[in-house]
This record gives C-alpha cells, structure tokens and sequence, in this order.
C-alpha cells in the first residue's frame, strides 16, 4: 500500500506525462527531418520510440518503482509496521512468480534488486518504525499481515 501511495507522493504520473510530451515532440521533430517521404519518416519515428523506449523510458519506470520502494518502506514504518517484513514479502512474490524479462526491458526492478534495495534500506526505516513504536529489538516474524 505505501509503495502505491508513494507514487502519488512522488508525483510520477506527472512526471511521465511530461516524459512522454517531450519525447514524442523530439521523435516527431527528428522524423520529419529525415525525410520528406512519409514512409521513411513513420520508420524512423518507430525506431527511435523503440530505443528511447529501452534506453530512456524503462531505466525512468524503474527509477519510479524503486523510488517508491523505498518512500513505501519508510512510510510502512512510520506507521508503526516492522519494515524488516518487506524484503521477505518480495522474496515470497519471487517465489510465486513465474520469471521475470530481462531487467533492461522491463518497467520494474528485479526481484532480486529489489530485495537488495530494500535490505540496503532497512536501517534507515528501522529508525522511524522505532519513533513511531518504541520497538526495535529482534525481528519476531512477518506478523503484519503481508
């Protein structure tokens, strides 16, 4: 829930809109001015949406994702739920997932990256899921309903 929640935080569907603005205005520019003949155009306009795609647009989704990973992570543990829950909740969603494309042409993080990440993020939570709980000690289990 804080993952999706942090989207909006984030503002990322603004943020796309003004990615997808500027790059078709910079696609449709250089189409035009590589030819006078339609067709060449239209082929030109494809190839290049295809490689600003992998080069441009899914390196940007996966920032997005991982950016809201980790406001997700610090807002569950504000909230007072144990952020040490979130790698293993990934770990499961691994597990019962059948693969993954390769992370250069997906829209999201790895399963694995995004265990690493979260794991890498743990300390930082753990202080505000302290503020928020008094708790801190030895990690008991996934007890939060995830």
């Amino acid at each position: 829930m804080g993952h999706e929640v942090a989207h909006a935080l984030a503002r990322h569907a603004g943020e796309r809109i003004s990615q997808a603005v500027v790059l078709e205005l910079g696609i449709s520019a250089i189409a035009l001015a590589s030819s006078r003949d339609p067709d060449t155009q239209q082929r030109v306009a494809a190839a290049l949406g295809i490689g600003l795609g992998v080069a441009v647009v899914l390196p940007f989704s996966r920032k997005h994702e991982s950016e809201a990973d980790y406001i997700g992570l610090m807002l569950m543990a504000k909230a007072g739920y144990d952020p040490r829950a979130a790698p293993a909740f990934w770990q499961r969603m691994s597990e019962a997932s059948e693969g993954q494309p390769p992370e250069f042409l997906s829209t999201h993080p790895s399963h694995e990256r995004r265990i690493e990440d979260l794991q890498s993020w743990i300390a930082d939570a753990m202080e505000y899921y302290q503020q928020a709980t008094g708790k801190g000690g030895e990690y008991q289990g996934v007890t939060t309903g995830f």
